[in-house]
C-alpha cells in the first residue's frame, strides 16, 4: 500500500492535492512506526534510487555528460532525511515532470526550483480546481509526457540483435513490471542480470593458439588461417577468472580441447601392456596462456596443482606464460611457482618464450615437423 501511494504521488501529484498534502511544522519522525514500515522501506528505496538513476542516465546520454552514482545516492538520502521532519513521502525522480521539463528546455537547477515552486502552488491552492477532472484526463497528460520513454520499447529489436540473452532479460523484466509490480520487476531484472554475468563467467573464451610465421604473435587457430602449430606443443589460451566456481570447468575445458580423458588415460598408463600411440604422443608440452587471466584464488590453485601432477603422469609438462602481477603473487603465495628445487610450473613472461622452452624440451631446433592450420600456401 505504501508503494502504491508513493508512485501514485510521483506520477500523479494532483490526485493527492485534496486532503492528503499540506505543509506542517517540522517534528521528529514517529520511530514507533519503524517495525511496520521497515520491510516496505527496502523496495521503496531500491525502486526510487533505480528510477532516479535511470532518468539521470537517459538525460546524461542525450546531453553527453556523466553522472555520479554516489552523488545521486547521497543527494537522495540527504533529501529524504530532511523531508522526514515534515512527514513527507520518500521522493524519487518523476518520470512525467522530468520529461516535460526537459522537453520545454529546462537544463539547470533553476528550472527545477521554478518547477517545484509551481508544483507547491498547485498542490496548496490550485489542486482543488483539478479534483473534478476525470482521471483519464490526467492519465492522458502523463502518457503524452512519457511518450519518449514509452517508445523505448522499439529498442527491443536492436537489443535482441546484439544479444538474445540481453533481449530475454529485457522481455522478462518488462513483463514482470507490467504484470506484477515495479519493485518485483526490478528485482527480477537484477537477479537475471546477475545470473547472466555468473554463467558467462563460467564459460569464458578459450582456444588453441598458433604462431604467425616469422613473428612472435600467436592467434586462435579456429579464427585465422596459416598459423603454425609446433609439433609436440599445445598452446591453450584462457580469458577469464579462475576461482572455486570455474576451476572444474577450466580443467574439463583443457582436457576436451586436447582430446584427453585424464582419469581413463592414467588408468591405461598403469597397464603393463600399454603402448603409446601417435595421438597420445602428439602433446609433450602444454603452454597455458594466462595473459588474459584476471584473477585466481587459492582453491583454484589447489585444483591446478593436482592437474599439473596428473598431466605429469602422462609425460606432459605444463608451463605458464604471461601471468599478470596480481595473479603471479597469488600463485607464489600458494606455492604453485617459486620453488626452485621442484616447482609445479615454470613461468615465462610471454607465450613465445614458453614455446621456445617447449621446443627445447621436445628436441626441436626449428619449426620442422610443425603443422600448418588452414592450407593457405604459407609454410
Amino acid at each position: 500500500e505504501i508503494n502504491c501511494w508513493i508512485f501514485h504521488f510521483i506520477n500523479d501529484p494532483l490526485a493527492f492535492a485534496s486532503g492528503y498534502l499540506s505543509f506542517s511544522a517540522p517534528t521528529l519522525p514517529d520511530f514507533s512506526l519503524m517495525p511496520s514500515i521497515l520491510i516496505d522501506s527496502f523496495p521503496v528505496a531500491m525502486v526510487g534510487y533505480t528510477v532516479s538513476v535511470s532518468m539521470a542516465l537517459i538525460f546524461a546520454k542525450k546531453e553527453n555528460y556523466e553522472i555520479g552514482f554516489n552523488q545521486e545516492l547521497f543527494a537522495m538520502g540527504t533529501g529524504n532525511v530532511f523531508a522526514s521532519f515534515f512527514s513527507c513521502f520518500p521522493f524519487a525522480a518523476s518520470l512525467s515532470r522530468s520529461s516535460i521539463q526537459y522537453s520545454v528546455g529546462g537544463r539547470t537547477q533553476i528550472a527545477s526550483v521554478i518547477s517545484c515552486g509551481l508544483l507547491a502552488i498547485v498542490l496548496l491552492w490550485v489542486g482543488p480546481f483539478f479534483e473534478p477532472l476525470p482521471r483519464c484526463v490526467l492519465a492522458g497528460i502523463i502518457v503524452v509526457s512519457l511518450k519518449g520513454l514509452l517508445m523505448q520499447v522499439t529498442q527491443l529489436k536492436s537489443f535482441w540483435r546484439q544479444s538474445w540473452i540481453d533481449g530475454m532479460v529485457w522481455i522478462l523484466t518488462f513483463l514482470s513490471v507490467v504484470l506484477l509490480a515495479i519493485d518485483i520487476g526490478l528485482l527480477v531484472g537484477i537477479v537475471l542480470s546477475i545470473c547472466c554475468i555468473f554463467f558467462r563467467a563460467l564459460k569464458p573464451y578459450t582456444c588453441l593458439l598458433g604462431n604467425v610465421p616469422n613473428t612472435d604473435i600467436y592467434l586462435d587457430v579456429n579464427r585465422y588461417d596459416g598459423l603454425i602449430q609446433h609439433a609436440g606443443i599445445k598452446i591453450f589460451h584462457y580469458c577469464g577468472a579462475l576461482n572455486f566456481a570455474s576451476r572444474a570447468a577450466f580443467k574439463t575445458t583443457v582436457c576436451e580441447t586436447l582430446g584427453i580423458n585424464l582419469t581413463e588415460e592414467i588408468k591405461r598408463r598403469k597397464d603393463p601392456d600399454w603402448k603409446p600411440s601417435m595421438e597420445q604422443s602428439s602433446c609433450r608440452v602444454l603452454v597455458l596462456d594466462f595473459t588474459s587471466l584476471s584473477s585466481i584464488d587459492p582453491s583454484a590453485v589447489g585444483t591446478f596443482k593436482a592437474m599439473v601432477r596428473e598431466f605429469e603422469e602422462l609425460d606432459i609438462q605444463i608451463v605458464l606464460a604471461g601471468c599478470q602481477p596480481p595473479v603471479f603473487e597469488v600463485m607464489l603465495k600458494c606455492g604453485l611457482v617459486g620453488d626452485i628445487e621442484k616447482p609445479y610450473c615454470r613461468v615465462f613472461t610471454s607465450v613465445h618464450d614458453a614455446v621456445q622452452f617447449g621446443k627445447e624440451c621436445v628436441g626441436m631446433g626449428s619449426i620442422s615437423g610443425s603443422v600448418v592450420s588452414g592450407a593457405t600456401g604459407i609454410v
